[in-house]
């Protein structure tokens, strides 16, 4: 039947299909060889254009398909291209020599290496940033330990800086505008000073530290917690104490301002007002009334400086007695230094020799006080006997003005007497209050050294 001519013909002239075996197979692709599976059931079937062609005709077989069937030549082109397009397929027409293994090998090369650099790159950034934890680490330790702030307060002390903390809490009024760093140079304090922790005052609070130059003590510095920063406590300067404490205690007349360190003494440090001047008690009538003031309990060696409409006052601090200076105009001092100058000349020669009278030295003295009482109690065997004397080497070291009347000079000379060929030299420091009263300049006391 046609029928069976046809499915002997597919048989015989369906192209076998392309398959890529699982391991290599025998024969050469080139010389024909190849041989298909033992299970053709296992092998997809493609089938030939010539049975898709009969069996859309109702599985009837066309002309061309006998013809085909007819033609060997025909056959024989068509194994060639099946041929082809295996060859075409097979790992040898890849370039590759181990059809089992290569597809398989690069990409497992390629994701170990990818793999290794994405480890060894994590590994190195969790180093780097094991490293600088550690030295931030590191470096917050020291900033923030207290002796190392300690050694700060001291480098800022001696560059000059006042900062908020150097004046500490219990500190009066009067210590506030006290310019601690001024007086870390006047004791000799250096940013190279021994900084070491002061025992028996630091405790773990509020540590205490010493600053030291050549084993003397300049200053201490306390410090207190300033917050926390991360991993530690922050330290700030709590104060900077100078060994012993200091007090004031003056008397100015009363149109007088005094200030410590700036700040205007107030009312509550008043001992007494309508005091009489220092050194003219029993002249009262004919000087300003004072105001004594007394502050104490002063952590700091105050500045004093005085306020008046008339004066520029100084004052000036030896063994804890503070003297006042109100320097006048120029114009008036010369002529005031010269007059002081001749009334203690005339006071000192009549002190000095018992044949000097009474009279140069009597112009200057009021009557009826208590100089001019003193001075005729004299004995006047004091000084050695001389033949003649002579005031040499005459320097001011103080003059000061309380008012248009009053005013003090203090005068070092040396009064030299002789005795035949020997001479002896007495250095007199004294000073001398003048007063004037009804228009002439009077010595109201004399104080000598």
């Amino acid at each position: 039947m046609i029928m069976t001519d046809f499915e002997e013909l597919k048989a015989k002239y369906a192209p076998e299909p392309a398959v890529i075996p699982s391991e290599a197979p025998e024969g050469d692709f080139s010389r024909g060889d190849y041989q298909s599976p033992a299970s053709p059931e296992e092998a997809p079937v493609i089938p030939s254009e010539a049975a898709e062609a009969a069996e859309s005709k109702d599985l009837t077989p066309s002309e061309d398909i006998l013809s085909e069937a007819k033609n060997p030549a025909s056959d024989s082109s068509r194994c060639s291209e099946y041929q082809e397009a295996a060859r075409d397929s097979s790992p040898e027409g890849l370039g590759m020599t181990n059809p089992s293994l290569a597809p398989e090998t690069k990409p497992r090369k390629k994701r170990f290496w990818k793999i290794y650099a994405i480890c060894t790159a994590i590994f190195a950034m969790l180093i780097c940033g094991l490293l600088g934890f550690f030295w931030q680490f590191l470096k917050e330790y020291e900033q923030t330990r207290p002796i190392n702030v300690a050694k700060e307060t001291v480098a800022e002390l001696a560059e000059g800086k006042n900062l908020e903390g150097f004046i500490p809490p219990e500190a009066n009024k009067y210590d506030c505008g006290a310019d601690v760093a001024a007086l870390f140079e006047a004791a000799g304090g250096e940013a190279d000073s021994e900084v070491v922790e002061k025992v028996g005052y630091s405790t773990e609070d509020a540590p205490v530290f010493s600053v030291r130059k050549g084993g003397k003590e300049i200053c201490s510095v306390r410090l207190r917690r300033d917050g926390k920063h991360r991993f530690f406590d922050n330290w700030t300067a709590d104060g900077v104490f100078f060994p012993g404490t200091h007090e004031v205690d003056i008397t100015v007349t009363d149109d007088t301002k005094l200030l410590l360190n700036g700040v205007q003494v107030s009312e509550e440090c008043v001992v007494s007002r309508d005091a009489p001047l220092p050194g003219y008690e029993d002249y009262a009538e004919y000087t300003p009334k004072c105001v004594h003031y007394k502050i104490e309990n002063l952590l700091y060696e105050p500045k004093l400086s005085f306020e008046n409409d008339y004066c520029y006052p100084q004052a000036t601090e030896k063994n804890g007695v503070w003297t006042v200076a109100y320097p006048g105009a120029k114009e008036s001092r010369d002529d005031a230094v010269a007059l002081a100058y001749e009334a203690a000349k005339a006071y000192v020669t009549y002190a000095s020799s018992q044949d000097s009278p009474l009279a140069p030295l009597d112009v200057y003295l009021v009557q009826g006080s208590m100089l001019r009482a003193r001075v005729l109690s004299f004995n006047r065997k004091y000084f050695a006997s001389h033949d003649s004397a002579e005031f040499k080497n005459m320097e001011v070291l103080d003059f000061s003005v309380y008012g248009a009347d009053v005013y003090s000079v203090k005068l070092s000379f040396d009064y030299v007497m002789q005795t035949g060929r020997k001479e002896k030299v007495e250095k007199t420091v004294m000073t001398l209050y003048m007063l004037r009263i009804d228009g002439h300049w009077k010595i109201a006391e004399v104080a000598s050294e």
